[in-house]
């Protein structure tokens, strides 16, 4: 019984978690979290967020029309950073890189008083 409850329960876990508001990140001045704004790009905007980091693979066009919205509510394209993030088949040397990446734009952001996501 415990394993078809399993089974069924992992195609949910696959999905992209619901948008939520975001959330300051502890022991930051600067720097905030949530799940992916496709579809809520102005909650960003009006939180006073300027730099979005997309840390993900764009799996089904999700990271294209992300973007799109981001830009549509005025979120300059030099501060929309996409890292590609393939969980299962990046080699750990290129996932090290990339993590690396994603920290650089989060230090710079908040060094700089840049509100991040």
């Amino acid at each position: 019984m415990k394993l078809l409850a399993i089974l069924i329960l992992i195609p949910s876990l696959a999905q992209a978690a619901a948008f939520t508001t975001p959330e300051l990140i502890p022991g930051t001045k600067t720097l905030y979290r949530g799940a992916q704004p496709v579809g809520h790009p102005e909650v960003l905007k009006a939180a006073g967020i300027t730099e979005v980091i997309i840390f993900k693979n764009d799996v089904k066009g999700e990271v294209v029309r992300e973007i799109s919205e981001l830009a549509k509510v005025g979120f300059e394209s030099a501060r929309v950073h996409h890292i590609p993030m393939e969980w299962k088949q990046l080699e750990p040397k290129v996932a090290c890189e990339r993590t690396i990446r994603a920290l650089e734009l989060m230090l710079a952001a908040e060094r700089d008083g840049r509100k991040a996501f």
